[in-house]
C-alpha cells in the first residue's frame, strides 16, 4: 500500500456519497456543454437561414437558461470539491497529528519544530489542492474527450 493513490482513494472512502454526487454533476455539465453547440447548429440552420424569428427567441432563452444552469452547477461542483478536499484534508491532518504523538522522543529531539510543522502544512494542503482542484479537472477532461468523441461518432462514423 505504498501507492499514494491507493492510499489517498481509502482517504475518500468515507465520502463516497459526496464523491459520486460531484461525478454526477460533472458528467451532466459536460453534457450540458456539449448540448449547447447543438442548440447554435439549429440558429444557424433554421433561425437564421429561414428567417424563424420565434425559433430564434426559443433558443436564445434556452441557451439563456442553459447558461444559468451552467452557472449554477459549476458553483455547486466547487462548493462540493472544496467541501470533499476539505473533510479529507481534516482527515489527514488529525491522522499525521496522531502519527507524530506516537514517535519516539529522539525523533522529536532531533528534528526542528518549524520545519515539521510547516512541512505537514504544506503536504496536507497540496493534497488538498490535487483533491479539489487536479482530480477534478481530469475527470472533467475524460468525459469530455469521450463525450465528444461519441458525438463525433454520431454524426458521422466514416470520419
Amino acid at each position: 500500500m505504498n501507492n499514494p493513490l491507493i492510499r489517498l482513494g481509502f482517504a475518500a472512502k468515507p465520502y463516497i456519497l459526496q464523491i459520486s454526487l460531484s461525478m454526477f454533476n460533472l458528467l451532466t455539465l459536460t453534457a450540458l456543454g456539449l448540448y449547447i453547440p447543438r442548440v447554435i447548429r439549429g440558429v444557424i440552420d433554421v433561425g437564421i437561414v429561414q428567417a424563424d424569428m420565434p425559433y430564434l427567441i426559443r433558443a436564445a432563452l434556452l441557451l439563456l437558461g442553459l447558461g444559468l444552469l451552467t452557472a449554477a452547477m459549476n458553483a455547486f461542483q466547487r462548493y462540493i470539491a472544496e467541501w470533499v478536499s476539505g473533510h479529507i484534508g481534516y482527515d489527514l491532518r488529525n491522522r499525521l497529528y496522531d502519527h507524530i504523538q506516537h514517535m519516539s522522543f529522539s525523533y522529536h529531539d532531533h528534528s526542528q519544530t518549524g520545519q515539521l510543522i510547516s512541512r505537514c502544512i504544506e503536504d496536507v494542503r497540496a493534497v488538498q489542492n490535487f483533491i479539489g482542484g487536479a482530480i477534478v479537472e481530469l475527470a472533467q477532461l475524460v468525459f469530455l474527450l469521450f463525450g465528444a468523441l461519441a458525438i463525433m461518432l454520431a454524426a458521422s462514423w466514416q470520419l
